[in-house]
Protein backbone atom coordinates (compact mmCIF):
# COMPACT_ATOMS: atom_id res chain seq x y z
CA UNK A 1 0.00 0.00 0.00
CA UNK A 2 1.44 3.35 -0.96
CA UNK A 3 -0.02 6.81 -0.72
CA UNK A 4 1.04 9.86 -2.68
CA UNK A 5 0.09 13.43 -2.05
CA UNK A 6 1.10 16.51 -3.92
CA UNK A 7 2.46 19.63 -2.35
CA UNK A 8 5.61 21.49 -1.30
CA UNK A 9 5.97 23.58 -4.47
CA UNK A 10 4.98 26.67 -2.50
CA UNK A 11 8.17 26.18 -0.51
CA UNK A 12 10.46 25.73 -3.47
CA UNK A 13 10.88 28.12 -6.41
CA UNK A 14 12.61 26.40 -9.28
CA UNK A 15 12.77 27.92 -12.74
CA UNK A 16 12.66 25.35 -15.48
CA UNK A 17 12.53 24.78 -19.21
CA UNK A 18 10.05 22.14 -20.28
CA UNK A 19 11.26 20.28 -23.34
CA UNK A 20 8.59 18.32 -25.19
CA UNK A 21 9.08 15.55 -27.69
CA UNK A 22 6.77 16.01 -30.65
CA UNK A 23 5.88 13.49 -33.31
CA UNK A 24 2.98 12.58 -35.53
CA UNK A 25 0.74 10.54 -33.23
CA UNK A 26 -2.91 9.96 -32.43
CA UNK A 27 -4.67 11.47 -29.43
CA UNK A 28 -4.21 8.26 -27.47
CA UNK A 29 -0.47 7.97 -28.11
CA UNK A 30 1.68 8.86 -25.11
CA UNK A 31 5.25 10.14 -25.11
CA UNK A 32 7.75 10.74 -22.36
CA UNK A 33 8.45 14.41 -21.64
CA UNK A 34 11.89 15.59 -20.54
CA UNK A 35 11.84 18.14 -17.75
CA UNK A 36 14.28 19.45 -15.19
CA UNK A 37 11.68 20.66 -12.71
CA UNK A 38 11.63 18.85 -9.38
CA UNK A 39 8.17 17.57 -8.44
CA UNK A 40 7.82 16.44 -4.84
CA UNK A 41 5.24 13.84 -3.74
CA UNK A 42 4.63 12.28 -0.36
CA UNK A 43 4.47 8.49 -0.62
CA UNK A 44 3.71 5.73 1.83
CA UNK A 45 5.98 3.05 0.42
CA UNK A 46 5.46 0.71 3.33
CA UNK A 47 2.86 0.51 6.05
CA UNK A 48 3.77 2.65 9.02
CA UNK A 49 5.90 5.45 7.60
CA UNK A 50 6.02 8.14 4.92
CA UNK A 51 8.59 9.22 2.35
CA UNK A 52 8.99 12.16 -0.02
CA UNK A 53 9.76 11.32 -3.64
CA UNK A 54 11.75 13.76 -5.78
CA UNK A 55 11.22 13.48 -9.54
CA UNK A 56 14.50 15.31 -10.20
CA UNK A 57 16.89 12.84 -8.55
CA UNK A 58 14.45 9.87 -8.32
CA UNK A 59 15.19 9.51 -4.62
CA UNK A 60 13.06 9.02 -1.53
CA UNK A 61 13.48 10.82 1.79
CA UNK A 62 12.03 9.03 4.79
CA UNK A 63 10.10 11.24 7.19
CA UNK A 64 10.46 10.95 10.96
CA UNK A 65 7.09 11.62 12.56
CA UNK A 66 5.96 11.77 16.18
CA UNK A 67 3.38 9.00 15.76
CA UNK A 68 5.33 5.74 15.96
CA UNK A 69 3.11 3.80 13.57
CA UNK A 70 0.48 5.40 11.37
CA UNK A 71 -0.34 2.02 9.81
CA UNK A 72 -1.91 1.67 6.38
CA UNK A 73 -3.34 4.91 5.00
CA UNK A 74 -6.49 4.46 2.87
CA UNK A 75 -7.43 8.00 1.96
CA UNK A 76 -5.67 11.33 2.12
CA UNK A 77 -6.83 14.89 1.61
CA UNK A 78 -5.24 18.32 1.61
CA UNK A 79 -7.00 21.39 2.94
CA UNK A 80 -5.36 24.73 3.53
CA UNK A 81 -2.32 24.12 5.77
CA UNK A 82 -2.86 20.46 6.60
CA UNK A 83 -2.86 16.94 5.27
CA UNK A 84 -5.59 14.62 6.58
CA UNK A 85 -4.62 10.94 6.43
CA UNK A 86 -7.35 8.35 7.04
CA UNK A 87 -6.49 4.93 8.44
CA UNK A 88 -9.78 3.07 8.19
CA UNK A 89 -8.65 -0.20 9.78
CA UNK A 90 -7.41 1.59 12.89
CA UNK A 91 -10.33 4.04 12.84
CA UNK A 92 -8.10 7.13 12.94
CA UNK A 93 -7.38 10.35 11.09
CA UNK A 94 -3.86 11.79 11.28
CA UNK A 95 -3.34 15.53 10.77
CA UNK A 96 0.05 16.79 9.56
CA UNK A 97 0.96 20.41 8.85
CA UNK A 98 2.42 20.92 5.37
CA UNK A 99 4.89 23.48 6.69
CA UNK A 100 6.32 20.92 9.12
CA UNK A 101 7.14 18.56 6.26
CA UNK A 102 8.88 21.41 4.44
CA UNK A 103 10.81 22.27 7.61
CA UNK A 104 11.88 18.64 8.00
CA UNK A 105 13.13 18.54 4.41
CA UNK A 106 15.11 21.74 4.96
CA UNK A 107 16.57 20.18 8.15
CA UNK A 108 15.09 22.83 10.45
CA UNK A 109 12.87 20.24 12.13
CA UNK A 110 14.04 16.84 13.41
CA UNK A 111 10.61 15.26 13.88
CA UNK A 112 7.24 16.01 12.34
CA UNK A 113 4.38 16.44 14.86
CA UNK A 114 1.18 14.51 14.16
CA UNK A 115 -2.28 15.09 15.64
CA UNK A 116 -4.48 12.01 15.99
CA UNK A 117 -8.28 11.94 15.79
CA UNK A 118 -9.30 8.55 17.19
CA UNK A 119 -12.75 7.09 16.42
CA UNK A 120 -12.08 3.61 17.82
CA UNK A 121 -13.99 4.11 21.08
CA UNK A 122 -17.06 5.06 19.04
CA UNK A 123 -16.42 2.17 16.64
CA UNK A 124 -16.58 4.49 13.62
CA UNK A 125 -14.61 3.67 10.45
CA UNK A 126 -13.78 6.86 8.51
CA UNK A 127 -13.51 6.54 4.72
CA UNK A 128 -13.80 10.07 3.33
CA UNK A 129 -13.61 13.72 4.39
CA UNK A 130 -14.52 17.01 2.70
CA UNK A 131 -14.25 20.69 3.61
CA UNK A 132 -17.15 23.04 2.77
CA UNK A 133 -15.85 25.87 4.96
CA UNK A 134 -12.80 26.95 6.95
CA UNK A 135 -13.86 25.47 10.30
CA UNK A 136 -15.50 22.10 9.58
CA UNK A 137 -14.55 18.80 8.00
CA UNK A 138 -17.44 16.45 7.12
CA UNK A 139 -16.62 12.75 7.47
CA UNK A 140 -18.25 9.66 5.97
CA UNK A 141 -18.05 6.32 7.83
CA UNK A 142 -18.55 2.98 6.12
CA UNK A 143 -20.15 1.37 9.19
CA UNK A 144 -22.52 4.15 10.24
CA UNK A 145 -25.36 6.18 8.80
CA UNK A 146 -24.07 9.40 10.34
CA UNK A 147 -21.98 12.12 8.72
CA UNK A 148 -19.57 13.36 11.35
CA UNK A 149 -18.19 16.88 11.74
CA UNK A 150 -14.57 17.55 12.67
CA UNK A 151 -13.82 20.92 14.27
CA UNK A 152 -10.82 22.11 12.25
CA UNK A 153 -9.90 24.78 14.79
CA UNK A 154 -8.82 22.11 17.29
CA UNK A 155 -9.23 18.81 15.36
CA UNK A 156 -11.81 17.58 17.86
CA UNK A 157 -14.78 15.37 17.04
CA UNK A 158 -18.08 15.07 18.84
CA UNK A 159 -20.94 12.73 18.00
CA UNK A 160 -23.41 15.35 19.18
CA UNK A 161 -23.11 17.42 16.01
CA UNK A 162 -23.36 14.43 13.64
CA UNK A 163 -26.05 14.23 10.93
CA UNK A 164 -27.99 10.98 10.44
CA UNK A 165 -28.77 10.30 6.79
CA UNK A 166 -30.25 6.84 7.54
CA UNK A 167 -28.07 5.29 4.83
CA UNK A 168 -24.50 4.05 4.68
CA UNK A 169 -22.51 6.60 2.62
CA UNK A 170 -19.95 5.74 -0.05
CA UNK A 171 -18.42 9.22 -0.36
CA UNK A 172 -18.74 12.89 0.54
CA UNK A 173 -17.84 16.01 -1.44
CA UNK A 174 -18.09 19.78 -0.99
CA UNK A 175 -17.36 22.94 -2.92
CA UNK A 176 -15.22 25.44 -0.98
CA UNK A 177 -16.31 27.95 0.06
CA UNK A 178 -19.91 26.90 0.18
CA UNK A 179 -22.72 25.72 2.40
CA UNK A 180 -23.52 22.34 0.87
CA UNK A 181 -22.14 18.83 1.35
CA UNK A 182 -23.15 16.10 -1.11
CA UNK A 183 -23.27 12.50 0.14
CA UNK A 184 -23.35 9.56 -2.29
CA UNK A 185 -25.17 6.42 -1.13
CA UNK A 186 -24.85 3.26 -3.20
CA UNK A 187 -27.52 1.16 -1.54
CA UNK A 188 -30.47 3.45 -2.25
CA UNK A 189 -29.13 5.19 -5.39
CA UNK A 190 -29.29 8.70 -3.97
CA UNK A 191 -27.16 11.75 -3.38
CA UNK A 192 -28.15 13.65 -0.24
CA UNK A 193 -27.68 17.41 0.07
CA UNK A 194 -26.70 18.70 3.51
CA UNK A 195 -27.03 22.38 4.36
CA UNK A 196 -23.97 23.10 6.52
CA UNK A 197 -25.59 26.22 8.03
CA UNK A 198 -28.24 24.10 9.75
CA UNK A 199 -26.62 20.64 9.42
CA UNK A 200 -29.83 19.18 8.09
CA UNK A 201 -30.69 17.21 4.95
CA UNK A 202 -32.19 19.69 2.51
CA UNK A 203 -32.72 17.48 -0.50
CA UNK A 204 -32.04 14.13 -2.13
CA UNK A 205 -31.37 13.41 -5.80
CA UNK A 206 -32.02 10.05 -7.50
CA UNK A 207 -28.89 8.66 -9.21
CA UNK A 208 -28.88 5.43 -11.21
CA UNK A 209 -27.01 2.19 -10.38
CA UNK A 210 -24.81 2.67 -7.31
CA UNK A 211 -23.43 6.23 -7.14
CA UNK A 212 -19.96 5.87 -5.66
CA UNK A 213 -17.72 8.83 -6.51
CA UNK A 214 -18.54 12.54 -6.72
CA UNK A 215 -16.64 15.78 -7.34
CA UNK A 216 -17.68 19.39 -7.74
CA UNK A 217 -16.45 21.37 -10.72
CA UNK A 218 -13.97 24.10 -9.81
CA UNK A 219 -16.62 26.81 -10.32
CA UNK A 220 -19.11 24.96 -8.10
CA UNK A 221 -21.84 24.91 -10.78
CA UNK A 222 -21.99 21.16 -11.24
CA UNK A 223 -21.34 17.98 -9.31
CA UNK A 224 -20.12 14.98 -11.31
CA UNK A 225 -21.28 11.60 -9.98
CA UNK A 226 -19.83 8.33 -11.26
CA UNK A 227 -21.87 5.16 -10.68
CA UNK A 228 -20.13 1.79 -10.87
CA UNK A 229 -23.17 -0.11 -12.10
CA UNK A 230 -24.69 -3.21 -10.50
CA UNK A 231 -23.11 -6.64 -10.15
CA UNK A 232 -19.49 -5.49 -9.99
CA UNK A 233 -18.57 -5.59 -6.32
CA UNK A 234 -20.40 -8.51 -4.72
CA UNK A 235 -23.45 -6.31 -4.22
CA UNK A 236 -25.94 -9.20 -4.48
CA UNK A 237 -27.10 -8.23 -7.94
CA UNK A 238 -27.49 -10.86 -10.64
CA UNK A 239 -27.60 -8.20 -13.33
CA UNK A 240 -24.51 -6.33 -14.52
CA UNK A 241 -25.30 -2.78 -15.59
CA UNK A 242 -23.28 -0.05 -17.25
CA UNK A 243 -20.99 2.38 -15.48
CA UNK A 244 -22.60 5.81 -15.76
CA UNK A 245 -21.88 9.50 -15.36
CA UNK A 246 -24.52 11.82 -13.88
CA UNK A 247 -24.10 15.59 -13.76
CA UNK A 248 -26.05 17.52 -11.13
CA UNK A 249 -26.90 21.19 -11.62
CA UNK A 250 -26.01 22.49 -8.15
CA UNK A 251 -28.20 25.59 -8.25
CA UNK A 252 -31.29 23.73 -9.48
CA UNK A 253 -30.47 20.50 -7.59
CA UNK A 254 -31.55 18.44 -10.55
CA UNK A 255 -29.92 16.17 -13.10
CA UNK A 256 -28.39 18.06 -16.02
CA UNK A 257 -27.03 15.02 -17.87
CA UNK A 258 -26.94 11.23 -17.55
CA UNK A 259 -24.96 9.02 -19.91
CA UNK A 260 -22.85 5.89 -20.09
CA UNK A 261 -19.29 6.52 -18.97
CA UNK A 262 -18.17 5.77 -22.54
CA UNK A 263 -20.28 5.44 -25.68
CA UNK A 264 -19.81 1.68 -26.22
CA UNK A 265 -22.37 -0.23 -24.12
CA UNK A 266 -20.35 -3.46 -23.94
CA UNK A 267 -17.33 -1.50 -22.70
CA UNK A 268 -19.46 0.16 -19.99
CA UNK A 269 -20.71 -3.22 -18.80
CA UNK A 270 -17.09 -4.31 -18.30
CA UNK A 271 -15.88 -1.04 -16.76
CA UNK A 272 -15.50 -0.90 -12.97
CA UNK A 273 -14.74 2.70 -11.91
CA UNK A 274 -12.30 2.83 -8.99
CA UNK A 275 -11.60 6.54 -8.50
CA UNK A 276 -12.25 10.01 -9.93
CA UNK A 277 -10.55 13.41 -9.82
CA UNK A 278 -11.26 16.79 -11.38
CA UNK A 279 -9.44 19.85 -12.67
CA UNK A 280 -10.69 23.09 -14.16
CA UNK A 281 -10.93 21.49 -17.61
CA UNK A 282 -11.39 17.75 -17.16
CA UNK A 283 -12.99 15.03 -15.11
CA UNK A 284 -10.67 12.01 -14.79
CA UNK A 285 -11.86 8.45 -14.11
CA UNK A 286 -9.71 5.42 -13.25
CA UNK A 287 -11.24 2.06 -14.21
CA UNK A 288 -10.57 -1.65 -14.17
CA UNK A 289 -11.99 -4.16 -16.63
CA UNK A 290 -14.05 -7.10 -15.36
CA UNK A 291 -13.34 -10.69 -16.45
CA UNK A 292 -11.48 -9.51 -19.50
CA UNK A 293 -7.87 -10.41 -20.13
CA UNK A 294 -7.89 -9.33 -23.77
CA UNK A 295 -5.63 -6.27 -23.76
CA UNK A 296 -6.96 -5.23 -27.18
CA UNK A 297 -10.33 -4.49 -25.60
CA UNK A 298 -8.91 -2.45 -22.75
CA UNK A 299 -9.24 0.98 -24.25
CA UNK A 300 -10.86 3.12 -21.58
CA UNK A 301 -8.98 2.34 -18.35
CA UNK A 302 -8.01 5.98 -17.80
CA UNK A 303 -10.71 8.35 -19.00
CA UNK A 304 -10.65 12.10 -19.57
CA UNK A 305 -13.98 13.97 -19.90
CA UNK A 306 -14.08 17.70 -20.76
CA UNK A 307 -16.00 19.63 -18.09
CA UNK A 308 -17.37 22.22 -20.53
CA UNK A 309 -20.21 19.84 -21.50
CA UNK A 310 -19.33 16.35 -20.12
CA UNK A 311 -20.55 14.77 -23.37
CA UNK A 312 -17.39 13.11 -24.70
CA UNK A 313 -14.84 10.65 -23.28
CA UNK A 314 -11.20 10.20 -24.29
CA UNK A 315 -8.86 7.36 -23.45
CA UNK A 316 -5.54 8.16 -21.78
CA UNK A 317 -4.21 4.71 -20.79
CA UNK A 318 -5.09 1.13 -21.72
CA UNK A 319 -3.89 -0.54 -18.52
CA UNK A 320 -6.14 -1.29 -15.54
CA UNK A 321 -6.15 1.72 -13.21
CA UNK A 322 -7.03 1.70 -9.52
CA UNK A 323 -6.62 5.37 -8.66
CA UNK A 324 -6.42 8.81 -10.23
CA UNK A 325 -5.45 12.15 -8.73
CA UNK A 326 -4.80 15.67 -9.94
CA UNK A 327 -2.18 18.13 -8.74
CA UNK A 328 -3.42 21.67 -9.18
CA UNK A 329 0.03 22.95 -8.19
CA UNK A 330 1.87 21.04 -10.91
CA UNK A 331 -1.00 20.73 -13.45
CA UNK A 332 -0.41 16.99 -13.53
CA UNK A 333 -2.79 14.06 -13.48
CA UNK A 334 -1.52 10.77 -12.07
CA UNK A 335 -2.90 7.27 -12.56
CA UNK A 336 -2.03 4.18 -10.56
CA UNK A 337 -1.96 1.16 -12.88
CA UNK A 338 -2.05 -2.48 -11.89
CA UNK A 339 -1.76 -5.27 -14.45
CA UNK A 340 0.09 -8.60 -14.56
CA UNK A 341 1.62 -7.96 -11.12
CA UNK A 342 3.16 -4.72 -12.37
CA UNK A 343 2.17 -1.66 -10.35
CA UNK A 344 3.13 1.81 -11.53
CA UNK A 345 2.23 5.45 -11.11
CA UNK A 346 2.19 7.46 -14.33
CA UNK A 347 2.32 11.25 -14.08
CA UNK A 348 0.90 13.00 -17.13
CA UNK A 349 0.79 16.61 -18.22
CA UNK A 350 -2.78 17.90 -18.42
CA UNK A 351 -1.74 20.22 -21.23
CA UNK A 352 -0.50 17.64 -23.75
CA UNK A 353 -1.51 14.26 -22.25
CA UNK A 354 2.11 13.06 -22.26
CA UNK A 355 3.83 11.03 -19.55
CA UNK A 356 6.23 13.21 -17.57
CA UNK A 357 7.66 10.47 -15.37
CA UNK A 358 6.68 7.17 -13.77
CA UNK A 359 7.32 5.35 -10.51
CA UNK A 360 7.41 1.55 -10.45
CA UNK A 361 5.96 0.03 -7.29
CA UNK A 362 6.57 -3.20 -5.39
CA UNK A 363 2.95 -3.39 -4.27
CA UNK A 364 -0.39 -1.85 -5.11
CA UNK A 365 -1.19 1.80 -4.42
CA UNK A 366 -4.85 2.47 -3.73
CA UNK A 367 -5.06 6.15 -2.69
CA UNK A 368 -3.49 9.37 -3.93
CA UNK A 369 -4.48 12.92 -3.06
CA UNK A 370 -6.14 14.95 -5.78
Amino acid sequence: MKIIIEGFNCFKNISFLLILLFCNCSQEDLLIDNSNKDYLYLIQKSKGYLEVFSSENKEFTKLIISENNIGKIDFISKFRDNYYLINSSNKKIFVIKISNIANFLSKTLNEIPVEVVDFSEMNLTPISICFPNATDGYIAFDNSTIIGILDLTNNKFSNISSININNIPSNVAAYFPGNQVYVACQNNNKVFVIDTRTNTIEDSIEITDRPTFLKFTTDGKYCAVVSTGNGKNNNNSNEITEAKLSIIDVKKREIYLVRNLVTDQNTCLNLFPKSISISQNYLYVACQYLNNQNSNLKKFCAIRIPTDNFKTSFSMLKTDCVFVGYSNSYKQVFFVTNEKNLCEINFLSEINNKILFSIKLDSLTTAIID
